[in-house]
């Protein structure tokens, strides 16, 4: 065969393209390389942006279910992003879910600084009747932002529902002094009287809603909250008469309607006329199925719920919303094995299928009292659902709706040991191990909490204090040495000055304890959560008598067990005969810090 000349220029043109594309190639990648970091960030903003965009569509269109997977796709582009938790929790409360505390706190984790978000998470607590976390927030707001309007309408709110009727009315008469003419003021400053304070007062504050009927801006809330007023207190016509002058309005909402159904019940109407006009509407907007189960299920209807459901088409009933209300009500009636099926194809967000699998199991185990199996069932269950934070949100429902207190509280660590950011998982823990005076659970979770944010003195005050309490001694110590640089960073700050007393205490420095908490105003050395501590120092520095006096306004109910020891040991040092008992139950609810210590 001859040698073709053409033939060899075309090789050679062909090895120059492949080198050229090689080399492009190469220097492709190392650009990537380069700016690797900066192309995450951008996929994952754009990523996001996508989600957000998907979300308001869904939104728009009243599709829960599609807007809540939007939402969850946009955390998971960036967790770090404080809008899209912002976005998660508005649409989370605009539901009337309270998962919406938890993202509120997460908002705040990520801009603590922001007293908007800080005002947001106080209000969000306070809807749904959780004092302890509103408190908390509010107590760690600077006093600048304290003295802005929407700060001390709050504080109002708290004053009232945690019994402290004339702080509060002194708050809002001083607010209506400096806002005589603004409707809006007079209508928070109404509502907050009906929903918080005591029944006297509630005849001035329906009055006052009464004349806010005749505004537009503020109809709809004052009709809202007199039905709601006339049905807590047993006026059912007056309550569907306002109901349903709100129902007629074209800003009503789902639970407007709802409302007016609880009014329309109370009044003699039959269960079927009723949920007709209501179950019509969800057939052309399932999302609204969730709320209706939801007060169907909290009047005890729980069958009205399943009849209802399995009249559904079956494209309906598959809806996630409808999927969801149908275990809510399988719960209820205590058909759990239905509701874990359902559960298992993803009614609550998704789960791993052997995650779901050894939960159930786990559950067949404990009615067999087979406890140990069960816990191992369990904590494997956990591990594998460890991956995403949703399948923890689903185990931890899981077992809150089985009635499981205990595996609840493990999912919750297990979320604060993988994913320190969610500071939420950390408060429902501290909340619940202060309840039940679990003092080691306690300072374990300030422990993860610490090293979630090593820079909030908040968390590094309280674990300073439990690690005081649980590991006394008189030789220095890390948390002798945090509590005395936290006292240096704010030494009139009492949750410090206390902490710093309590370790010189420890180190046999008594006089210098009690030299401390001279410094601080009166009522806070007498404040009942702190005086048993100045007592003790007293005791110790020999001066019983005003030891005795401090220990006699110092609050004995609220107590972890290591405290209760030192109470005891203050009475002994003043040489009282009959101490008060070891251990006395809780009575009162429990304040939002784990020590009996103010927070700064």
């Amino acid at each position: 065969m001859l040698h073709d000349p053409k033939d060899e220029l075309a090789a050679k043109r062909r090895l120059i393209a492949l080198i050229i594309t090689a080399v492009i190639l190469v220097a492709a990648a190392i650009i990537l390389w380069i700016y690797r970091d900066d192309l995450r960030s951008a996929y994952r903003r754009w990523r996001q942006d996508r989600s957000f965009d998907q979300a308001r569509a869904f939104a728009a269109n009243n599709d829960a279910a599609s807007t809540v997977f939007a939402l969850k796709a946009a955390l998971e582009a960036d967790s770090a992003n404080p809008v899209a938790w912002r976005t998660a929790a508005d649409f989370f409360e605009q539901a009337g879910d309270r998962q919406a505390i938890k993202l509120r706190e997460q908002v705040l984790v990520l801009e603590p600084a922001s007293a908007v978000n800080r005002l947001a998470l106080i209000n969000t607590a306070l809807r749904f009747r959780e004092f302890t976390t509103a408190q908390q927030a509010f107590d760690e707001a600077s006093s600048a932002d304290r003295d802005t309007l929407d700060y001390r309408k709050t504080a109002a709110s708290l004053a009232y529902a945690l019994g402290r009727p004339a702080e509060a009315e002194a708050l809002l008469a001083a607010i209506l002094k400096d806002h005589p003419d603004d409707r809006r003021i007079r209508l928070d400053r109404a509502v907050i009287m009906l929903r918080y304070a005591p029944p006297e007062l509630a005849a001035t504050a329906e009055t006052e809603l009464e004349t806010l009927i005749a505004s537009d801006n503020t109809r709809a809330s004052a009709l809202r909250e007199l039905a709601i007023a006339s049905l807590r207190t047993n006026r059912p016509a007056r309550a569907l008469a306002y109901a349903d002058q709100l129902a007629a309005l074209t800003e009503a909402t789902f639970n407007d309607l709802l409302l007016r159904g609880a009014a329309s019940l109370a009044t003699g109407a039959t269960l079927d006329d009723v949920l007709r006009p209501l179950q019509s509407r969800v057939l052309q907007n399932p999302a609204e199925a969730i709320p209706l189960s939801t007060w169907l299920l909290a009047t005890g209807r729980s069958r009205a719920v399943r009849s209802w459901i399995e009249t559904l088409p079956e494209a309906t009933r598959n809806l996630p919303p409808i999927r969801a209300a149908e275990v809510d009500c399988l719960n209820a009636l205590g058909e759990w094995r239905q509701a874990a099926a359902l559960i298992a194809l993803g009614a609550w967000g998704p789960i791993p299928a052997e995650a779901m699998q050894l939960a159930v199991t786990a559950r067949t185990l404990r009615e067999r009292g087979r406890a140990k199996l069960q816990e191992n069932a369990w904590n494997e269950a956990v591990r594998l659902a460890s991956g995403n934070l949703a399948s923890l949100r689903v185990l931890h429902r899981l077992a809150l709706s089985w009635g499981w207190e205990d595996e609840a509280r493990g999912v919750l660590l297990a979320v604060a040991r993988t994913r320190p950011n969610q500071t939420w998982a950390h408060r429902a823990l501290v909340r619940h191990a202060y309840q039940i005076g679990d003092t080691a659970t306690l300072k374990e979770v300030y422990r993860l909490w610490r090293e979630a944010e090593p820079n909030n003195p908040l968390v590094e005050g309280n674990w300073t204090m439990l690690t005081l309490l649980t590991e006394p001694g008189s030789r220095p110590t890390l948390a002798k040495t945090t509590a005395a640089k936290l006292y240096a960073s704010s030494p009139e700050n009492p949750f410090y000055a206390t902490t710093q007393a309590f370790a010189l205490w420890q180190l046999e420095r008594p006089a210098e304890a009690v030299k401390i908490m001279e410094k601080l105003p009166a009522e806070e050395r007498g404040a009942p959560a702190r005086a048993f501590y100045y007592a003790l120092f007293l005791a110790s520095a020999n001066r019983p008598a005003e030891a005795l006096r401090y220990l006699s306004l110092s609050d004995r109910k609220n107590l972890l067990p290591e405290e209760r020891r030192l109470l005891i040991n203050a009475y002994e040092r003043t040489q009282v005969v009959s101490p008060p008992p070891k251990s006395e139950p809780a009575t009162v609810a429990p304040r939002p810090s784990p020590v009996p210590i103010k927070s700064p």
